[in-house]
């Protein structure tokens, strides 16, 4: 397989980060193209809550957000 997918991060300010995803593959595609572009904002009073990461609660934990993607 000679597929490839790059991530790039580039800041391009103090308070931006620029993420920009490209996926090579040329037994599947002419040229390489890019996926996904997003710029995150640093919000500085930003309260984030702690998350454990346990395995034993990993199915639980899908089971929730994919019960709240059908609410959508």
């Amino acid at each position: 397989m000679n597929a490839k997918v790059e991530e790039r991060y580039r800041r391009i300010d103090h308070d931006n980060l620029e993420v920009t995803v490209t996926i090579d593959d040329p037994k599947s595609y002419t040229k390489p193209f890019e996926v996904m572009k997003q710029i995150y904002t640093w919000a500085p009073l930003q309260e984030f809550e702690e998350q454990l990461c346990i395995p034993s609660e990993v199915l639980e934990y899908r089971e929730t957000f994919r019960a709240a993607g059908e609410d959508k």
